[in-house]
């Protein structure tokens, strides 16, 4: 059996992006599959779609050498959780899922957007199955700023994937195996996921941070008994190493974050996270380790 890249989104199958990271993967010799939402699902968060057949759809027309292509009618994580539980050999598709990435997502995921975000919701749940996983967003929703998220994301998948085993060696997960104290080893095993925010005016450089400070106001309008949410203003504070503060300086920034919550036995220890930390204007300096 040999290793593929797993696409997926929460913008859905039609979005660009997700199409365009494919033909960066294709063209880097990768065998890629794309297992995408058949329609919009963004901030969904971890939602999932219990107990109800969900329609999976092939698109020949998106396909090509390299790259196969299917729709799911659900959420991201739904589409993680087939990957993760063997959709792929039931296809009749004989690779293991080496890596998950989940975007390149119209508008940021930092600081709260964690709980919210589809984007990260995939990487997250793929990681829960012991998939080694990314979520990759534009910090914008003007898709003008795409081709520097794009030219991010191959400068950082040139950069990984010849660290990355041909082959998963937590996958399935094994569910007795001792938490990884160092900081590679967590994310191969799925213990911790990269997420990569890339601001329109990216400056061609990266830094490694964890989630900044962000509050969203003026959620709620009400009119005539109908409601609806969509933050009017947003506000960024200052934090040290923080997502937002990285993304404000031009950085693409670089956070890895815990698959399990953080009073899990599996959540990695702190000392993960401080090692990610350790040179931050280096692009990942522990994947060279």
């Amino acid at each position: 059996m040999s290793g593929c890249i797993v696409i997926c989104n929460d913008d859905g199958i039609e979005a660009a992006a997700l199409h365009a990271v494919a033909d960066i993967l294709v063209d880097m010799g990768q065998e890629v599959v794309i297992i995408a939402p058949a329609e919009n699902m963004s901030a969904c968060g971890m939602s999932l779609t219990l107990r109800v057949p969900m329609r999976l759809e092939n698109h020949p027309r998106l396909e090509k050498k390299g790259l196969r292509v299917y729709s799911l009618a659900g959420t991201p994580a739904d589409c993680a959780i087939a990957v993760g539980d063997g959709l792929l050999e039931k296809l009749g598709i004989l690779s293991a899922p080496r890596l998950l990435l989940s975007g390149i997502n119209l508008g940021s995921n930092m600081s709260i957007d964690s709980l919210h975000s589809g984007t990260m919701a995939a990487a997250r749940e793929a990681g829960l199955y012991g998939i080694p996983s990314l979520a990759v967003s534009l910090t914008s929703f003007d898709d003008a700023g795409m081709p520097r998220a794009l030219l991010a994301t191959k400068k950082l998948l040139e950069h990984i994937l010849p660290t990355i085993p041909l082959m998963p060696n937590n996958w399935p997960r094994d569910l007795n195996k001792e938490v990884e104290t160092e900081v590679l080893d967590s994310f191969l095993a799925g213990e911790s996921f990269l997420n990569i925010n890339v601001p329109t005016d990216w400056n061609g450089n990266f830094r490694s941070t964890t989630l900044g400070h962000r509050h969203y106001l003026g959620a709620l309008s009400f009119s005539d008994g109908l409601v609806e949410i969509g933050a009017s203003e947003i506000i960024n504070g200052v934090h040290e190493n923080g997502d937002v503060d990285a993304t404000d300086a031009g950085f693409a920034s670089i956070s890895l974050l815990g698959c399990h919550p953080s009073q899990h036995p599996n959540h990695p220890p702190a000392s993960v996270f401080m090692h990610h930390l350790e040179v931050p204007d280096e692009l990942l300096v522990w994947f060279q380790h």
